[in-house]
This record gives C-alpha cells, sequence and structure tokens, in this order.
C-alpha cells in the first residue's frame, strides 16, 4: 500500500488550499443569494465538516484497517497523474476511451501500476477518472485532494439543503443535521470512494427536480447538473438511478394532481396522469436499459440481488460482521417474503448487541437514533390527523418516502456485511432523517408551504 503522499510536506497545501477554499466561500455566502442568514450560517460549516469526515476516513484506512479502497481509488488516480506528465496523450485516451488491456499497457514502473481489479472494474475505475482531476489539481498530495474533492462533493448535499430550506423554513435545524451532518454522510460520503460520488449525484439530481416540479425553477445549469450525475450514477452504481426513477414518477404525479382542485376533474385526470407517467418512465429505463447491465432488467435485477447476498453470507472471505436474511429466490414472490426483513436490517443494523469494534458500535447508536425517530414519526401520524395529511398530502415528503423504501429493500436484500452496509445506504439517509423529522417539527407549527398544501 502506498503511503507516500502523506507525510510533513502536505501541511503547507493543506493550509493554502483549505484557506483559499473558505475565503471563496466566505465571499460567495455574501452575496445576494445567500442572504438568509438561517441558511448561509450552515453553509462553510457544512463543508468543513464533510473535509473532516474525508480525512478521517483516510486516516482510518492507515491507520485502523490494513489499507482499503480509498487508497485503491488514490494510487490508480496518482498514476494517471504521473503518466500525464510523461505520455499525455495516453493519459488522455486511458481517461476518455473504454477500458481496455492496451490502455493499461500505458502505465510502467515510473507511473506505478494499477490494481487489475480496479482497473478493469467500470464501477471502480469511474470513481478513479473523476478524482484525476482534483489529484492534478492537488499536485498528487491526498489530503489536498481530499479538500478539492469536498467541495465538488459538497455541491449536492447544499443544494438539497438549500432548496428544503425554502419550504420548510420551520425545519431549518433539523434539515442542516439530516442532509450536512449526519454522522454516516459525513464520514462515508467525503472520500474517494463510490459512496461519496453517489451520495452528492442522488441529493443534487432530486433537488433540481424539486426545483424544476414544485418550485417551477428551471436552469440550463441544473438540466446539465442532471445529465452528468446521472451519468455519474449510471456509471457508479445504476440501481441508485432506478430508485430515482420511482423517486421522479411519484414526485411529479403529486405535484400535477395538487394543481387540480375540482375533486371529480382530478380523479378523472389521475389515471391518464398516472398512465402517461408510467409510459414515460418506461421509456427512459428501457431507452438506458443498455448502460444499466445487470440493473437493465427486472429478472437480472432481482437475481442480482439474490446472487449478491447469498455471496456475502456464503464467502468465507468477507468478515463474520454479516447479518443473513435467509434464502430467497430471484422472483417477485421471493423478493416479497423478505421485505421486511431487508427493511429492519438495511435501515437500523448494525444493533448494539452486533457491534464489534469502535466503528460498529458508532454505527449502531446511529441506527438506535433510526429506530427512535421512526417510532415517533409513526405516533405522529397515527395520532394527528393533520400531521397525516401533511405527510401524505406532500409531494416532498411522499416521494422522499417511496424512494427511501425502495433503495433500502435493495440494500437490504443484496448487501449482507455490516461494514459495506453503513455505506451503501448513505445515499438515501437523508431522505430518510428528512421526512421524519419534517413531520415531526410540523406537528407542533407548519410552513406557508405546508399550510398551502392543506388548504
Amino acid at each position: 500500500m502506498n503511503f507516500e503522499t502523506l507525510d510533513f510536506i502536505d501541511l503547507p497545501l493543506v493550509i493554502f488550499y483549505l484557506s483559499l477554499v473558505i475565503i471563496s466561500m466566505y465571499i460567495y455566502q455574501n452575496n445576494s443569494s445567500l442572504q438568509n442568514s438561517h441558511v448561509k450560517k450552515f453553509f462553510i460549516p457544512g463543508y468543513l465538516a464533510k473535509t473532516l469526515g474525508g480525512i478521517a476516513i483516510l486516516l482510518v484506512y492507515k491507520f485502523y484497517y490494513p489499507g482499503g479502497d480509498i487508497y485503491e481509488y488514490y494510487n490508480t488516480s496518482s498514476s494517471l497523474y504521473k503518466l500525464t506528465f510523461l505520455h499525455f496523450d495516453q493519459a488522455m485516451k486511458i481517461l476518455f476511451t473504454p477500458i481496455s488491456r492496451e490502455n493499461y499497457s500505458f502505465f510502467n514502473h515510473l507511473t506505478g501500476f494499477p490494481s487489475f481489479e480496479f482497473y478493469f472494474d467500470r464501477q471502480t475505475f469511474t470513481v478513479s477518472r473523476l478524482s484525476y482531476i482534483f489529484v492534478l489539481l492537488s499536485f498528487n498530495r491526498v489530503i489536498p485532494t481530499i479538500i478539492l474533492l469536498n467541495l465538488f462533493l459538497y455541491l449536492g448535499p447544499w443544494k438539497m439543503f438549500r432548496t428544503l430550506s425554502t419550504m420548510y423554513p420551520h425545519a431549518n435545524n433539523a434539515l442542516a443535521f439530516a442532509i450536512l451532518f449526519l454522522p454516516s454522510t459525513i464520514f462515508w460520503g467525503s472520500g474517494i470512494m463510490k459512496d461519496s460520488y453517489t451520495l452528492t449525484a442522488t441529493t443534487y439530481i432530486s433537488a433540481s427536480l424539486i426545483q424544476w416540479v414544485i418550485l417551477k425553477k428551471f436552469s440550463f445549469r441544473s438540466l446539465v447538473g442532471i445529465l452528468f450525475f446521472s451519468y455519474v450514477l449510471i456509471a457508479i452504481k445504476p440501481y441508485i438511478f432506478v430508485s430515482l426513477l420511482a423517486f421522479t414518477f411519484v414526485l411529479t404525479l403529486y405535484a400535477q394532481l395538487k394543481h387540480i382542485h375540482n375533486r371529480v376533474l382530478k380523479y378523472l385526470v389521475a389515471p391518464f396522469l398516472l398512465v402517461m407517467l408510467v409510459f414515460f418512465i418506461i421509456f427512459i429505463y428501457m431507452s438506458l436499459s443498455k448502460y444499466l447491465g445487470v440493473y437493465g432488467s427486472i429478472e437480472s435485477l432481482l437475481e442480482k440481488a439474490a446472487i449478491t447476498q447469498k455471496d456475502y453470507v456464503s464467502n468465507p472471505n468477507y468478515s463474520k460482521n454479516y447479518f443473513n436474511i435467509g434464502y430467497f429466490e430471484p422472483t417477485l414472490p421471493g423478493i416479497l417474503s423478505k421485505i421486511h426483513l431487508a427493511l429492519l436490517y438495511g435501515l437500523y443494523s448494525p444493533f448494539l448487541w452486533v457491534a464489534r469494534n469502535p466503528l460498529m458500535l458508532l454505527s449502531a447508536l446511529e441506527t438506535l437514533f433510526f429506530a427512535i425517530t421512526s417510532i415517533l414519526f409513526l405516533w405522529k401520524i397515527i395520532t394527528k390527523k393533520d400531521v397525516f395529511y401533511v405527510f401524505v398530502s406532500d409531494p416532498i415528503l411522499s416521494s422522499f418516502f417511496i424512494f427511501t423504501i425502495i433503495f433500502i429493500i435493495f440494500v437490504g436484500l443484496s448487501t449482507a456485511n455490516y461494514g459495506s452496509l453503513v455505506r451503501y445506504r448513505i445515499p438515501a439517509l437523508p431522505f430518510f432523517i428528512c421526512y421524519t423529522l419534517i413531520v415531526l417539527k410540523s406537528s407542533h407549527v407548519k410552513s406557508d408551504y405546508q399550510k398551502a398544501i392543506l388548504s
């Protein structure tokens, strides 16, 4: 494992880049677009939390674990960085053409050789390709890379926080915690890893869609962002993109129906809108199926889930920190028989009594918080009719709920290792914590947006 980029010469670059980023963010937060003091007060602290989380996971993988994926991703980008100054054309060919053995032959003893496993896998190599620009800008120093990378990774969470704050200002602090300061997303979503890119892609796309559909704010920049981050999801974790199609469906259908105030007309139009949206989502899914690999059809998706889950349980090379929901057939009835266990383990494990190391204990404490908030959430919507109507009538909260359920079911079905689980589920956590905390806050006071929905 190559740790040569972690030494004392990082310090001047760390100070320089961190100062430059903070000064730039301070100037930006004081422009007209961030005048709301309740929003802008979280701008710099949210970025610093992510950056510290990225540095923390880097140090954990250096001193606590015997290396890890984060260094493999970095070393691949580092090899590309070195090749850039030896043979620029070869480096660009590796970056912008399909993976091949011919391209791999461009690496040599001067550049170092990326791991075969990480180079010849499209999902893992996409992470190194995306990280290359940050390695280049940081002169191949790993901590400065984390500082610059998190400036990019902050785009999604910050856009989501700003968007939701305009509609739920009474839950501003809760939203900041759910999106910017949740321990799992700070730690697992801030390093050079798949989960960091998928987290920012998911939050950016969802926030942009809310701006389009609910706030009626369309911009060419957000369109470009949606297209780019959709590519990121399809290239790294296609099942998240598939889950977002369900989110888009629910958000759009609910939002359009809310504009129809005549009940008779609404019931007449609803089936038509439902059919139109179903065909639209199916069209998008089928158009992209060849890029989704095993996720390009329902049959192969179910089979992938079953095989992966079985592999985690039976493979002796994995750690003993796993859970077993039992064997299931890769069919719809087989999946339905395990949904309750997939949700239970996918969202609320590891449990306190299975924690075997400090990181698992911290994750278990966090999932205990998830369980408590879920119980309070259920209690509020059961015992308070107005809170129930706020939840079921809000296109945003309903789509967050559907996305969380679909995403967590898939993660729970296809993952059996606790260490993998706590990383894989982080794209759903901001959605889950947002809708639970917004509902809890709304039992006392409601925003103008929610009052308009109820009226």
